[in-house]
């Protein structure tokens, strides 16, 4: 039992002031190699480091879709306490995702090691839905801005 009412809906007051784990991601060549293969990419700039060096990167580099590994980690964590879920009046088993978009400041590189921090930054209802809108924001090892993002969570009924 994750300690929500399943017959009560999602408190816009609480989502609006959700705050999300902070997460450490640590990018690794073989993460990345995985993640090639499993889309089945040939681009040599994301599987071969002579190819990116010749390109003027120091590593291969990861495809941009790479960045849904690790963006959705801060509310995965969340959702896995379940102390946080009952705060946040939200029914795991009714969520979808809706959209999800990134705005790349330089590739993801193998040594990376990224913070990851998630904020919502609108809550609204549409007929029974709720769409809870986050913004992301990953910095590096640097404290460089490695990308920003959004995500739009939907909580069904």
């Amino acid at each position: 039992m994750t300690g929500v009412d399943l017959g009560r809906a999602p408190d816009l007051e609480v989502l609006a002031k959700l705050e999300f784990p902070i997460v450490q991601y640590e990018v690794a060549r073989s993460k990345i190699g995985e993640y090639v293969a499993a889309i089945g990419d040939r681009n040599p700039l994301h599987n071969d480091p002579l190819a990116a060096q010749t390109a003027g990167y120091r590593d291969v580099i990861a495809p941009p879709t790479f960045a849904a590994v690790f963006a959705m980690l801060p509310f995965r964590r969340a959702l896995a306490d379940p102390e946080w879920v009952a705060r946040s009046t939200i029914d795991p088993a009714k969520i979808l995702h809706g959209e999800q978009s990134f705005e790349f400041n330089r590739p993801i590189v193998p040594g990376d090691r990224l913070l990851v921090q998630c904020i919502v930054s609108d809550v609204e209802r549409k007929r029974s839905l709720v769409f809870l809108h986050v913004s992301m924001r990953v910095d590096d090892q640097r404290g460089e801005r490695v990308l920003a993002g959004t995500m739009t969570l939907v909580l069904r009924p």
